[in-house]
């Protein structure tokens, strides 16, 4: 994919959670993947799929990735929107302060 990529800023504070959420269609086979976060700085809690429309099956919806700021710094979360069994798709970053 080409193009300029976008970094999202996300700032927080040393201890406190904070949430990325990211829009989502897991039933047309394209899935969001965490590819790299600093451990050193940030914990990775948990992710969940929260449905548009519980309804209705194969419905759209949102991601949830929750992290835990560790420490103070600057950090990049890199995601990726890939298609199952791609590695083409599109990427995210984003820069977290935590203070």
């Amino acid at each position: 994919m080409g193009g300029q990529i976008q970094i999202k800023p996300i700032e927080t504070v040393e201890g406190e959670f904070f949430k990325l959420i990211l829009s989502s269609n897991p039933s047309t086979g394209n899935l969001w993947k965490i590819k790299e976060f600093d451990s050193a700085l940030l914990s990775f809690i948990k992710n969940e799929f929260i449905e548009t429309h519980p309804e209705s099956e194969g419905s759209p919806g949102t991601e949830v990735y929750t992290f835990k700021a560790l420490k103070k710094g600057n950090t990049t979360i890199h995601m990726t929107h890939e298609r199952f069994g791609s590695e083409n798709g599109l990427i995210e970053y984003f820069k977290v302060i935590i203070n």
